[in-house]
């Protein structure tokens, strides 16, 4: 049996929850739709980001914004699964990547974060 590739949807913070699963941060793959890291018993298969939130600021340009979508759009084409963690309402891309991973007929899996109340994981409310 191969190990799974698993995309990691979620909002992207420095050392965020990704990083106590994969024990890495930077990478030079933030575009490279064929990158995965072995991680034991799966692979990560994105996000790859080389800061928070990609470097993505209001002032980055519209043609980057679809680079980085385009790449994640891949990975989560090529994944056997998509997780999500979801600890804020205003999630906004993470809602993107698991519309895109539903598109693609994978698995999903989504854990919310302790300090979500059941209102907002219910959906009863959006910020």
């Amino acid at each position: 049996m191969t190990k799974p590739t698993i995309y990691f949807a979620g909002k992207i913070q420095h050392d965020d929850w990704r990083f106590a699963i994969t024990r890495t941060w930077n990478s030079s793959d933030d575009c490279n739709p064929d990158a995965k890291w072995d991680c034991g018993a799966f692979y990560y298969g994105g996000p790859f980001f080389i800061s928070k939130n990609h470097g993505m600021d209001e002032h980055a340009s519209q043609s980057r914004r679809r680079e980085i979508w385009g790449t994640n759009l891949t990975l989560i084409r090529r994944a056997d699964l998509v997780f999500a963690y979801i600890d804020c309402t205003s999630c906004y891309g993470t809602l993107i990547e698991l519309g895109a991973a539903s598109e693609n007929h994978k698995i999903i899996g989504v854990a919310f974060g302790p300090d979500l109340s059941k209102s907002d994981r219910q959906g009863g409310r959006v910020r």
